[in-house]
C-alpha cells in the first residue's frame, strides 16, 4: 500500500485566533466613530427645529406686513385655524406660547426638564434688553454648544417706534 502525500488546506488554529484579535481590535477603534447616533440625532432635530423656526419667522412677518403689523411694537396675528401669536415689530415674541404657535414644535409645557410634556426643552433669557428664547434637545442646556436661540426684534435705546434690530435665529450643533 502506497501512502500519498496530502497537503494541509485550510489556517492553523493560531492564524484563526490572530485574525479575530486584530478584526477585534479593529472595531474597538473604529466602532465609536460610526456610532455616534445619538449625537447625529440631535444635530438632525435641531436642524430641523432651526428650518421650522426660520421658515415661521419669516411667514409670520410677511403675514404681518399684510395686516399691517410689522410697524407696530406690538401687535398680534391668527394664523388660520391657529393659535393667537404676540409679535413685536411684526416678529414673533420670544415667549413659549408664541414660539409653538408658530412653528407647532412640542417645547416642554416649563423651563425645567419635563419629557413628558414635549419633545425639547427651553430657557427664556434678557440680555441687555433682548429678549430670547434658546431651545436644546431634552437633558441638555445652553452651555452644551447644542442649541437653537431665538432673539426677538427690539427698538432703539430712548427711540420709541423704531426697530433697531431684526429678529434672529441661531443655531450651535458642535456640541451635539
Amino acid at each position: 500500500m502506497k501512502l500519498m502525500n496530502k497537503k494541509q488546506a485550510g489556517f492553523t488554529l493560531i492564524e484563526l485566533i490572530i485574525v479575530i484579535v486584530i478584526l477585534g481590535i479593529l472595531a474597538v477603534t473604529a466602532a465609536p466613530k460610526f456610532l455616534d447616533l445619538q449625537g447625529d440625532a440631535q444635530k438632525s432635530a435641531l436642524q430641523g427645529v432651526d428650518g421650522a423656526l426660520s421658515s415661521a419667522v419669516n411667514i409670520v412677518y410677511g403675514k404681518s406686513i399684510i395686516n399691517g403689523e410689522n410697524k407696530k411694537e406690538s401687535g398680534s396675528i391668527t394664523p388660520d385655524g391657529g393659535s393667537a401669536i404676540t409679535l413685536e415689530w411684526g416678529y414673533p415674541v420670544a415667549t413659549r406660547a408664541s414660539i409653538v404657535a408658530a412653528t407647532d414644535i412640542n417645547l416642554n409645557t416649563n423651563a425645567a426638564d419635563d419629557p413628558a410634556t414635549g419633545d425639547f426643552d427651553f430657557s427664556l433669557v434678557t440680555t441687555a434688553g433682548a429678549e430670547s428664547i434658546s431651545i436644546f434637545p431634552q437633558g441638555g442646556d445652553t452651555s452644551s454648544n447644542c442649541h437653537i436661540t431665538y432673539t426677538q426684534a427690539t427698538t432703539t435705546a430712548g427711540t420709541p417706534n423704531t426697530l433697531n434690530a431684526a429678529a434672529a435665529v441661531t443655531t450651535v450643533t458642535t456640541g451635539c
